[in-house]
């Protein structure tokens, strides 16, 4: 089974996504924090971050930064934002983010989002 990292300030998106990655085989941990991800990080390597870009104190670029030192291949980072702002979005991308994803999204927004960014998906594969 596939390991992903949920990095949300909100623990009803956190929920919501890790409903939505179970349904497709991916179990995935959570992190309310910049620092909390960070630490998970240092735990296990996932295969897939999904992080929110408005994050309280560290922001998701310090994550970002923070998984440069993951050995190759480094995970699949799909960026969660409110907002379409192509300057974040280009900081995010230079700095590893594979895709990004407007929130509030969907079902078939996210799994749409999942599969740009390169993800199987594979619905009821859990």
């Amino acid at each position: 089974m596939a390991h992903g990292l949920i990095v949300d300030d909100s623990s009803r998106v956190r929920q919501i996504i890790a409903a939505l990655l179970q349904e497709i085989g991916i179990d995935a941990v959570e992190a309310s924090s910049p620092v909390e991800a960070l630490q998970r990080l240092d735990e296990a390597t996932p295969d897939l971050i999904l992080l929110d870009w408005d994050l309280p104190k560290l922001g998701a670029l310090d994550v970002l930064t923070g998984t440069v030192d993951i050995a190759l291949p480094r995970p699949t980072t799909l960026l969660m934002a409110a907002e379409r702002d192509p300057k974040n979005f280009a900081l995010a991308k230079a700095a590893g983010a594979s895709s990004f994803l407007l929130k509030p999204f969907d079902r078939h927004s996210f799994f749409d989002a999942l599969r740009t960014a390169g993800v199987e998906v594979i619905p009821g594969a859990a």
